[in-house]
């Protein structure tokens, strides 16, 4: 097992460095000298404690907190962590006494669907059991991870334990399994463990009944609430004081009533004992929530809390926090020329319209008008989150065309467009959430344009809006770090790097000492591929013949492997690097070496950049 992994990748990890949300100051995190990042290596098994923790992330509204808890090895792992017992993690590959224990639990995010797994339509999925090591989402990971035989890697901060940096520690992923599938994918498992909100508006008919200890300074905590007869909903408009509801009851069981939650003693117990200032007005859960400040901030009606719950477990939170609930800002506004049209009572002075009329239609339009909220990209697919009217069947459209206005005023392209898979969301009042994603590869680092149409409706026109979008390119990096010189009958020796794609040849020279000895020399050399294809071949040509100086085609000798009895070899292996497909930057560490051979023998270390912009 060990010669095997080492035959095909000496650091086998595609590394997950940032993802979709990860800012540069986030980024800025994984090289700072005050951060300790530690490579944590976990192994699955049949029940492994994964778990979401909060939808959403509070890093990333498009992302999900996850939370895994694992078992430190009693086993020496190894350096291939083959070792590892089936649900133990380990950043200690000897079991060194100088590193410090792993904390037995990691954080991290991933997105919600990497791929489309509800959407209604006819689509290409990879189904598979592996598809978590192309697409990672909350779906593909649990299922991953509940085969001892796969494997997970995180680059860890040992001071907060969360992993910006994460992906599969696998021998050799080939592409994805795609599989054409119709209708949402969503299993019952993933549905009862999907995180919820519950949301609570302070006021009479809350009751806490503090509990036991749940640990050192943390107490349990009941919380007795009002049955809103509504949702919450985004803004919190459906509670009354006093009362608790889902923040979308689609698919849920009624509220239970109750909610059980772990909370701290005494947040502020550090400032009590050194006799520091000790925050006792009413908004001190705000800053110090804990058993005391709690119940205190929830006798104002004004003021709201979440309890994050896993919908199979409805009164029992993983999470809560202080809750502000803020008005949706317009990212932009439809291109309709048409003014909103007032609404108008039903009969002169009643004051009241009568549901499904089109006064009301009127209104919902007026109330609901088309808006883009966000544009997602991902490599190889992109999405557009809007909202407008509900039940109204909007299209979208896309193209690298210019799209023309006709004399209506109605936007279209002049070759038609494609047309992109929409799917309907959650509602709030007279307001719907969609989202369109491209159903095929659009092509890569291209500018595009959509159109967005909401079709009339009784009482209301049509809409559109029209946008643009550029599409990811992959660009990579070659790094060449070190040469270790394994043998040679010469001291003066040429390096170079080669990067093959799609029939294309990047290279570069690699420095070196005048005179060549055994051993590690650490170097720099490095080639460049622009918008670069998902497979190519990384060729380091150790020359101690003087080809690079005699041949006409030095890089046709880089693709062989060199010869037995000849002063020349080259180390070369063929990387898929269309790995991680919603990362926006991916790192691919590697060992390659070249061939036994009589007079010249090396390994070159370095990695693969992947950035995709």
């Amino acid at each position: 097992m060990r010669n095997r992994r080492a035959s095909v990748q000496c650091v086998p990890l595609a590394l997950v460095l940032l993802s979709l949300a990860t800012s540069s100051v986030q980024a800025a995190r994984l090289t700072t000298s005050s951060v300790r990042v530690r490579h944590l290596v976990c192994r699955g098994k049949s029940g492994i404690d994964l778990r979401m923790e909060r939808d959403p992330s509070p890093r990333d509204a498009r992302s999900v907190a996850m939370v895994l808890r694992y078992e430190r090895s009693a086993k020496v792992p190894g350096a291939d962590f083959t070792n590892l017992d089936p649900g133990t993690c380990s950043w200690n590959p000897a079991l060194s006494a100088d590193v410090p224990p792993e904390p037995g639990v990691v954080q991290f995010d991933v997105w919600r669907e990497a791929q489309p797994w509800s959407a209604p339509g006819t689509r290409l999925l990879d189904t598979t059991a592996t598809a978590a090591e192309h697409f990672p989402d909350v779906i593909s990971l649990p299922r991953y991870l509940n085969d001892p035989s796969h494997y997970w890697a995180f680059y860890v901060d040992d001071a907060t334990n969360f992993s910006w940096s994460f992906g599969a520690f696998v021998t050799n992923k080939g592409p994805p399994k795609y599989f054409e599938v119709t209708g949402s994918q969503t299993s019952d498992a993933t549905r009862v463990t999907r995180p919820v909100e519950l949301r609570c508006r302070g006021g009479t008919g809350l009751s806490f009944q503090r509990g036991g200890s749940a640990g050192t300074n943390l107490v349990f905590m009941t919380l007795a609430y009002g049955i809103s007869p509504n949702a919450a909903g985004e803004l919190g408009r459906g509670l009354a004081q006093g009362t608790c509801a889902w923040a979308d009851r689609t698919g849920m069981r009624t509220e239970p009533g109750q909610i059980r939650f772990t909370t701290s003693g005494n947040a502020q117990l550090k400032q009590a004992q050194s006799g520091g200032v000790v925050d006792r007005s009413p908004n001190a859960a705000e800053r110090f929530p804990d058993a005391n400040t709690i119940p205190v901030y929830l006798q104002d009606a004004a003021h709201y809390w979440t309890f994050t719950v896993l919908a199979s477990r409805p009164d029992s939170a993983t999470a809560h926090s202080v809750w502000k609930p803020s008005v949706t800002t317009t990212i932009a506004g439809p291109v309709s020329k048409e003014s909103p049209t007032r609404s108008i009572p039903s009969s002169p002075g009643s004051g009241v319209r009568s549901p499904g009329n089109a006064e009301a239609g009127v209104a919902t339009a007026a109330r609901a008008p088309l808006r883009v909220d966000g544009v997602g990209m991902v490599l190889d697919r992109f999405t557009i989150q809007f909202s407008g009217r509900p039940n109204a069947s909007p299209t979208v459209l896309y193209s690298v065309e210019q799209p023309v206005q006709e004399s209506t005023g109605r936007w279209r392209f002049p070759s038609g467009g494609s047309r992109a898979q929409v799917a309907g969301g959650s509602t709030e009042t007279f307001r719907a959430s969609y989202t369109a994603w491209s159903p095929s590869a659009p092509e890569r680092g291209k500018l595009y344009n959509y159109i967005i149409t909401v079709p009339a409706t009784a009482g209301a026109k049509e809409e559109q809006f029209k946008g643009q979008l550029t599409t990811l390119a992959q660009h990579v990096r070659v790094a060449i770090t070190s040469i270790e010189l394994l043998y040679t009958r010469k001291a003066k020796l040429d390096f170079r790097l080669y990067v093959f794609s799609n029939g294309k040849t990047a290279w570069g020279d690699i420095g070196g000492p005048s005179e060549w000895k055994l051993g590690t020399h650490m170097l720099s050399g490095e080639a460049v591929v622009e918008n670069a294809p998902d497979q190519i071949m990384v060729s380091v040509f150790g020359d101690g013949a003087g080809w690079f100086r005699v041949s006409s085609n030095p890089a046709r000798m880089a693709r062989s492997m060199g010869a037995e009895n000849a002063d020349y070899n080259a180390a070369r292996r063929d990387f898929t690097i269309g790995i991680s497909p919603t990362e926006r930057y991916v790192v691919i560490p590697f060992v390659i070496r070249s061939i036994d051979g009589n007079y010249l023998m090396f390994e070159a270390h370095g990695q693969i950049q992947v950035t995709r912009k």
